[in-house]
């Protein structure tokens, strides 16, 4: 009866129709989602409704949905789930949608890190991304931060769920839907540019995220210092008109990712503008260098630093993820996947997120080996050992690495051309000689 099985990584989202997991394909090596509805005939005609509206759309800013089948779930130390789509239709059967895994980013959190041009890019992604929908004859009717993930620096659509509701009651979540919807009225395209425009103002304003400016009146956007005067007022008139009461005056898609893309002063890219990706380029090279010089004293208590790197060492076998760095300073060419703490991150969560975006390999987090100040350059780096789980090695930033590889453990000495952090030096040889998988 089995056809595949899937290893179960974590639960990522629940709720009154069912439950999502990040799950492991066993038999392609790869991360997928795995949506389980709770097992009735309604819960299973609005999956099918849902599989069957995702696979009439094939942009890239919207999820792939790669199955759609019967599924049997088996709890245990590993918890695994098996397709039974021509097996008997047992008790304990489930109906779930196989799904290309987003990660864990949502929009709030990449403006958060990105700034003000991030949340324009999102939003221009976002509104391209439901053009082709409305071409296609679909609507998501619930365009919100929840239904939004950043995928290596692209903004990526889910849940059209409701794109086959019944109308007659209100639907949508209450915080994004439009008057028509609150009225349970059909939904048009401009539908959802209301929801995108709720999304638009939430993002350019932190504090105001899920809330609206009151009806009829103009919003008013922070005195944002990435945009100038001009830029404002063209952003604040675009969202007056994407959340207008009436459907037919608010802006189709189209103009809404165009004033957008214009209203952001830098081109187009998964970054920061040109000029602070030198300098986020250059700081974090000169972290790495001197981060790896070796340790005598590995008690040594951390001081307050500016600047906090998360470092992973991450293992497959006995092969070490590394990257070139394009631009190279000094001697320092070749590294170990790091990413800049900013306070609100976790350094665990920090590393997981930069080794996905640049390189599509996901990775979990087996222990922290240690942590120091520079004494050159004061920056706090924390060193983590990290295990490969799924995903094929891409370079998926060539705008700063120039090249992305599995080393063998033995062969990384030779690449790093500074002295290692101790504590890496001591993994390295539990992974060569055995000890440590």
């Amino acid at each position: 009866m089995a056809d595949k099985r899937f290893v179960v990584l974590e639960e990522i989202g629940h709720g009154g129709h069912g439950k999502v997991y990040r799950a492991k394909d066993e038999q392609l090596d790869r991360v997928v989602a795995i949506k389980v509805f709770h097992d009735s005939p309604v819960e299973a005609e609005r999956l099918m409704k849902e599989a069957r509206t995702l696979s009439r759309l094939t942009h890239g800013g919207i999820v792939n949905v790669y199955d759609v089948s019967r599924i049997s779930i088996a709890p245990g130390q590993q918890t695994t789930i098996t397709l039974s789509e021509d097996g008997p239709q047992e008790e304990t059967l489930s109906w779930a949608m196989i799904m290309e895994d987003l990660g864990d980013i949502d929009p709030i959190q990449y403006v958060r890190e990105h700034g003000v041009h991030a949340a324009l890019q999102i939003i221009a992604e976002i509104a391209e991304a439901l053009q082709a929908a409305h071409e296609s004859g679909i609507f998501h009717c619930d365009v919100n931060n929840s239904n939004v993930r950043v995928l290596r620096g692209h903004a990526k659509v889910f849940d059209f769920s409701l794109a086959g509701r019944t109308t007659g009651r209100p639907y949508g979540t209450p915080a994004y839907r439009a008057p028509e919807q609150a009225r349970g009225e059909e939904p048009s395209d401009r539908t959802d540019v209301y929801g995108l425009g709720r999304l638009l103002y939430g993002l350019l304003n932190p504090e105001q995220i899920a809330k609206a400016p009151a009806e009829g009146s103009r919003p008013v956007l922070p005195k944002l210092g990435a945009l100038d005067l001009t830029r404002r007022t063209q952003l604040e008139d675009l969202i007056h008109r994407m959340l207008d009461p009436d459907a037919r005056k608010r802006p189709g898609m189209q103009e809404v990712a165009q004033v957008c893309r214009d209203s952001s002063r830098r081109e187009s890219g998964r970054r920061s503008p040109p000029l602070l990706a030198a300098i986020g380029a250059l700081v974090m090279t000169l972290a790495m260098g001197f981060g790896f010089y070796f340790v005598r004293h590995r008690n040594d208590t951390p001081q307050a630093a500016k600047l906090r790197v998360s470092i992973g060492i991450i293992h497959h076998d006995k092969n070490i993820l590394m990257v070139r760095r394009r631009h190279k300073e000094g001697t320092l060419s070749w590294q170990f996947p790091a990413g800049i703490i900013k306070p609100s991150q976790d350094p665990e969560q920090r590393i997981i997120d930069e080794t996905l975006e640049e390189t599509g390999i996901s990775i979990k987090v087996v222990g922290k080996i240690g942590e120091r100040i520079s004494p050159e350059t004061k920056v706090h780096a924390e060193y983590f050992d990290c295990a490969y789980v799924a995903g094929e090695l891409r370079n998926d930033d060539p705008n700063e690495n120039a090249e992305v590889a599995w080393v063998p453990v033995d062969g990384v000495q030779n690449r790093i051309t500074s002295s290692i952090y101790g504590g890496v030096v001591e993994l390295l040889k539990g992974i060569q000689d055995g000890r440590i998988r």
